[in-house]
């Protein structure tokens, strides 16, 4: 699985304009931030990375942040 390269489909994405905002967090050792720029430039998506607690399920830990990751200005 960490071998699998994703690229092509990404780039299918990218050009559909559906941008998502990327919000790793730098506790997160399962999805690195590495891999999250490189998924973000892929896929044309803002990316910032976010200093919490949690790892890879943050969002369980406040949802508050996950609202607010998820809102589109």
């Amino acid at each position: 699985m960490r071998a699998l390269d994703l690229s092509r489909e990404m780039r299918a994405v990218r050009r559909t304009a559906y941008q998502r905002p990327s919000s790793p967090c730098t506790t997160d050792t399962l999805v690195t931030a590495a891999q999250c720029r490189r998924a973000a430039k892929l896929l044309g998506a803002s990316y910032h990375e976010l200093e919490l607690e949690g790892g890879h399920m943050w969002m369980l830990l406040d949802w508050s942040v996950l609202e607010r990751e998820l809102v589109i200005d």
